[in-house]
């Protein structure tokens, strides 16, 4: 798959599930405190600033939203993590494939992260 379509992908099913998803947008800085984070991000031209409880950075191997926080993931955990939501779009993408068919009965895909 490539990235283009996996990222449009993502993004309808974050915004069908109710995500606020930023378009063309670069992230600054992100800051926390105890009730919230803040988002300092660029988008076309203009510095903007939203507030969330939650932050996803989707932003790539070099996030600038985890450097914002000073955080290093630990290398065995980033590749587990990384493998969920691959397997979670397969899975979805193989449901639509098969929405139609008697074959979706027989599908089963299972998975264990150790």
């Amino acid at each position: 798959m490539y990235k283009d379509d996996f990222d449009k992908y993502a993004s309808a099913m974050a915004i069908n599930y109710g995500t606020d998803v930023e378009i063309n947008a670069r992230v600054m800085d992100v800051s926390v405190n105890n009730e919230y984070a803040e988002v300092k991000y660029k988008q076309d031209g203009t510095i903007k600033y939203k507030k969330s409880k939650i932050v996803v950075g989707a932003d790539g191997t070099n996030s600038r939203v985890r450097k914002s926080l000073n955080y290093e993931m630990p290398k065995k955990l980033f590749q587990r993590i990384r493998l969920i939501p691959l397997i979670l779009l397969k899975i979805r993408m193989m449901s639509m494939f098969y929405r139609f068919t008697e074959q979706r009965r027989l599908l089963r895909i299972s998975c264990s992260i150790r």
